[in-house]
């Protein structure tokens, strides 16, 4: 430590002062990157908030419409008409 101390007593003016402007520079550039990482941290987190309610929204969409698909399919299969209309469409195809 007393090395240090020593050469920087024997440094010229101009010499401490370009190493104290490089250790400003150095601290600035420091605090930019700081906060830069803080603030990419906090919209990070709102886009993966905003990402996941649209997700949502689009699931909540599709469930929806695969319970109505579901619904109409069973109605089909339960509808009695149905099954009589398509096999005499069938037998009709056949005699002609």
């Amino acid at each position: 430590m007393r090395k240090w101390t020593t050469v920087y007593k024997n440094m010229k003016i101009k010499n401490k002062l370009s190493l104290l402007i490089a250790l400003i520079v150095a601290m600035a550039f420091t605090f930019a990157v700081i906060v830069q990482q803080y603030a990419f941290s906090i919209y990070d987190g709102q886009l993966y908030l905003k990402s996941s309610k649209v997700l949502h929204l689009s699931s909540s969409a599709i469930e929806s419409e695969l319970e109505r698909i579901e619904q109409l399919s069973f109605n089909m299969v339960t509808d009695t008409e149905i099954p009589a209309n398509i096999t005499g469409d069938f037998q009709q195809r056949l005699r002609l």
